[in-house]
C-alpha cells in the first residue's frame, strides 16, 4: 500500500483553512525492508536489490507482484504487473495509489456519490433528466439535450432537478441568453417611442426579459397600420382630409394628406366622410348643396276687387307665410308678386308685406309676394 494519504481542510470562518492536514504527498522512494511505496506509484522498492531472483512481491493493492530480476550489476524488482489506471467507482484501487475510489476528482456524475463500489444519489433516489439552465431562471437553451442528474429536495420549483438545471415540463421556455436570469425570451419588437400602440420602422429580434424595453413593442402588439408620428401619442394616422368648417358634413377645397388622432382636428373632416357635393358656404351648416333658396319667402294672398265703386288703385298688406330659414336671409332685390287671378289688373311688391294694386276696368286680382332667400 502506499504511502500517500487525503487530508482534510477545515472552514474556518467561511474560509478554508491553510494547508492540509493529515495529508501525505508522494516522496523519494527509499530501499526499506518494510516495503513501503513512498513514490506512491504502485510498485515498492523499485530500483534496490532484492534476492532471490524469482522472489515476488505484491504491489499496487495486490493486484499486481513485482517479481526480483538480475540485472548487469546485481538485482532489483521488476515494474508492477499491473499499470496504473485512472480512478472509476468499482471496489478498486485503479491508480494503485493504495486508495480505493477516492474522489478527488469525483467519480461520480450528475450529483451522485461513490458508494460501496457503485454510484447512487442519496437515499436511493432515481436521477432526473433535467434541461441545462445555467442561469437559474427557469428557461432552458434547449429542449433536446437531458442529462441524468440526482434531485435535490429544496428546488421544488425547478422539479427538483439540481442548480444549473430545470425538469422538463416546469421550463419556462426556450431561453435566448442562460447567462443572464433578467434576459430569456426572444421577441420581435418594433419602435413605439411615445407607446400608442402604433409602431414605426422594421422589426428586430431581441432577447428581452419579463418587460418590455422603453420605446419597443411586439409585433403582434403594433396597430396595422404605421404611426404618422411617434415622437405624439396624440397623433398616429395618416389621413386624407377636406375643409367643412362649418361641420355640416359638406367639404370644399382639395384633399391633403395630415397626421391626425382619433378624430380630425377643428374644421376639417375625412375625405370619405364628405358629402358629394362641396358646400355652396362653408360658413354656414344650414347652407349646404343651395346657397340661394328660390322663392323661398312666401306671403299670404291678398284679393283687390275692380269695378264700380272700388278704388283704381289700392294697397294692401299680407303676412309671411314661409320665412327664410335660420343662416339665411331675404334678398328684397327679389321680391315679386305671383298672381293666380286677376287679368290685366296689375300687383307690385313694395315692400315683404305690401302689395299694389292697379285695377284694369273690372278686373279683379289675387296676389301675394315671393322673393329668394340667400345664406349669410
Amino acid at each position: 500500500m502506499g504511502a500517500c494519504r487525503q487530508g482534510v481542510q477545515a472552514c474556518v470562518g467561511g474560509t478554508f483553512e491553510t494547508g492540509c492536514p493529515g495529508q501525505v504527498l508522494p516522496s523519494t522512494e527509499v530501499c526499506d525492508v518494510a516495503q513501503v511505496d513512498e513514490d506512491c506509484d504502485g510498485a515498492v522498492n523499485e530500483g534496490c536489490g532484492c534476492a532471490p531472483v524469482g522472489a515476488t512481491v505484491a504491489c499496487c493493492s495486490a493486484r499486481g507482484l513485482q517479481t526480483c530480476q538480475a540485472t548487469a550489476g546485481g538485482t532489483e524488482y521488476s515494474a508492477c504487473s499491473v499499470a496504473p489506471a485512472t480512478e472509476a467507482c468499482n471496489g478498486i484501487d485503479d491508480d494503485c495509489d493504495g486508495l480505493v475510489d477516492e474522489e478527488v476528482p469525483p467519480l461520480c456524475s450528475g450529483g451522485a456519490t461513490c458508494t460501496a463500489g457503485a454510484c447512487a444519489c442519496a437515499g436511493g433516489a432515481a436521477k432526473l433528466d433535467c434541461y441545462v439552465d445555467a442561469d437559474n431562471d427557469g428557461w432552458t437553451p434547449s429542449l433536446t439535450e437531458l442529462f441524468p442528474l440526482c434531485p435535490v429536495a429544496n428546488r421544488p420549483t425547478f422539479g427538483y432537478c439540481p442548480i444549473g438545471h430545470v425538469l422538463p415540463g416546469t421550463e419556462a421556455g426556450v431561453d435566448c441568453d442562460d447567462t443572464n436570469p433578467t434576459l430569456f425570451q426572444a421577441s420581435t419588437l418594433r419602435a413605439d417611442a411615445d407607446n400608442d400602440t402604433y409602431c414605426v420602422g422594421g422589426s428586430s429580434s431581441q432577447c428581452i426579459g419579463a418587460s418590455l424595453p422603453p420605446g419597443l413593442r411586439r409585433i403582434a402588439q403594433c396597430q396595422p397600420t404605421d404611426d404618422c408620428n411617434d415622437a405624439s401619442a396624440t397623433l398616429y394616422s395618416l389621413a386624407a382630409l377636406r375643409t367643412d368648417t362649418d361641420g355640416d358634413g359638406y367639404c370644399v377645397g382639395a384633399s391633403s394628406s395630415q397626421c391626425i388622432g382619433a378624430s380630425p382636428p377643428g374644421g376639417q373632416r375625412l375625405a370619405t366622410a364628405c358629402a358629394g357635393v362641396d358646400d355652396c358656404r362653408d360658413t354656414n351648416a344650414q347652407a349646404t348643396t343651395a346657397c340661394t333658396l328660390v322663392s323661398g319667402y312666401q306671403t299670404s294672398f291678398a284679393t283687390k276687387s275692380c269695378g264700380i265703386g272700388q278704388p283704381a288703385s289700392e294697397t294692401r298688406a299680407v303676412s309671411v307665410t314661409v320665412a327664410c330659414p335660420p343662416g339665411f336671409a331675404l334678398n328684397a332685390s327679389t321680391l315679386q308678386t305671383q298672381k293666380t287671378t286677376g287679368g290685366g289688373t296689375t300687383c307690385l311688391a313694395v315692400g315683404p308685406t305690401l302689395i299694389s294694386f292697379d285695377c284694369n276696368l273690372f278686373d279683379s286680382a289675387t296676389c301675394r309676394i315671393v322673393g329668394n332667400c340667400n345664406a349669410q
